[in-house]
C-alpha cells in the first residue's frame, strides 16, 4: 500500500508544499496525497496589499482550487476537528476518519487588529493605526 501524505490547509504554504511534492518524478504512483481545505478558492496572499488599495480585485486574486489540483489528489472540502497522532488519523466532525503516514499542517492565520496598541480610526472599510 502507498503511504499517504495529508496536507491540512490550502494556504500559500500548503500549496507550496504540494507543488514541491508534485515536482518529483512519478510521485503520484508512489504516494497518496490528501488536501484538506474548506474553501473552494485559493487566494494569493502576496496580492492582499494590492487588494486593500483597490489595485487588484478579489475576483482576480482567487482561483478555484480544483482548477490546478491533479485529479489524483484527494481534495476534502473540510478540516478535521481532531488530529490523533497515536493512530495517525484525522477525525472529521461527522466522525469519519482519514489516515495518514505523513502530516503537513499549514493552517491559516487570522489577524486580530484589535490587539494592536494605539488609536484606531475606521474609515469605511479601512482601518488605520497611529
Amino acid at each position: 500500500m502507498k503511504p499517504t501524505i495529508s496536507i491540512l490547509g490550502g494556504t500559500q504554504a500548503g500549496m507550496r508544499v504540494l507543488a514541491q511534492i508534485l515536482k518529483r518524478n512519478n510521485i503520484l504512483d508512489k504516494v497518496t496525497i490528501q488536501l484538506f481545505e474548506p474553501s473552494s478558492h485559493f487566494y494569493y496572499s502576496d496580492l492582499l496589499p494590492y487588494m486593500s488599495t483597490n489595485h487588484v480585485t478579489p475576483m482576480k486574486n482567487r482561483k478555484p482550487i480544483q482548477d490546478f489540483l491533479p485529479q489524483e489528489v484527494d481534495y476534502v472540502k473540510e478540516m478535521p476537528s481532531q488530529v490523533d497522532p497515536h493512530t495517525q488519523s484525522l477525525i472529521m466532525n461527522s466522525g469519519e476518519k482519514y489516515y495518514y503516514d505523513y502530516l503537513v499542517i499549514s493552517s491559516f492565520s487570522q489577524n486580530d487588529y484589535s490587539k494592536i496598541k494605539g488609536n484606531q480610526w475606521k474609515f469605511q472599510k479601512y482601518l488605520f493605526f497611529i
